[in-house]
């Protein structure tokens, strides 16, 4: 059941529809629950729906157009208003029928990650640079990287670490896929130093001001200027570039 939402309303489809828009209904508001964005119009609901798919479409490497349409199709039925205003939503589930790939992202290597770090750090971009180390390096989804919040950011030799922590740094990610209350942690002495000067300059709250969507565009922008546009690369590549590292 979806509060708030008239049972008569959910009445008019199927019981096994139903339970289909309804378990991603609530996937989606719980993903969103820690998006960057505010949401004050159906337009400001069309644009976090757009950069949640497009999450899905990296992490289920084109898989799951059905999931998708069920999201739109429960925003529709549970909200009548946002019928006909969510065109980016329709525009995306057309684009995902066609762009969808018979292929596994590739895994991005750790010299062409820190390409790409480097490219937006000097194109002026250094947050969005930050963003794609910290994918690689901690193994963290885009949305998981968004959320990063300054305070929760533990620097080797601060009081609240265990003794004898062996890493540089410690980032609490609170609520990610897997469960809340995770954390990464950062090996690389370059990286942590790098993050600590940034950082500095930071008061407080989310450290990423800026959308998933502008985060891949950024990206794809700068494995485009390194000649690697044809590859397939997405952002999600940096977390699976790691993780074959690792095997």
């Amino acid at each position: 059941m979806v509060h708030g939402v008239s049972k008569l309303v959910m009445a008019s489809v199927a019981p096994a529809t139903l339970s289909r828009y309804t378990k991603e209904y609530v996937a989606f508001f719980a993903w969103a629950d820690g998006s960057v964005r505010e949401v004050s119009s159906w337009s400001d609901l069309d644009g976090v729906m757009v950069d949640y798919l497009d999450e899905l479409f990296e992490l289920n490497q084109g898989r799951g157009r059905s999931a998708a349409g069920n999201l739109v199709s429960a925003v529709n039925l549970f909200f009548p208003g946002a019928k006909g205003c969510l065109p980016a939503c329709g525009k995306l589930l057309k684009g995902w029928a066609r762009l969808r790939p018979s292929a596994a992202w590739p895994p991005i290597s750790r010299g062409l990650n820190r390409l790409v770090a480097f490219w937006l750090f000097k194109a002026g971009f250094p947050w969005h640079g930050m963003a794609v180390l910290l994918g690689f390096s901690c193994l963290l989804r885009i949305s998981e990287v968004l959320q990063v919040v300054a305070q929760d950011i533990v620097f080797k030799g601060d009081a609240v670490l265990p003794a004898g922590f062996k890493h540089e740094a410690l980032i609490r990610l609170g609520k990610a896929k897997t469960g809340e209350e995770q954390s990464v942690v950062i090996s690389e002495l370059w990286v942590a130093s790098l993050l600590k000067v940034m950082v500095g300059k930071w008061q407080k709250g989310r450290l990423f001001a800026f959308s998933s969507a502008e985060l891949r565009t950024k990206f794809g922008q700068a494995v485009e200027a390194w000649g690697f546009g044809s590859v397939g690369y997405v952002f999600h590549s940096n977390r699976h570039g790691r993780a074959t590292e690792e095997d």
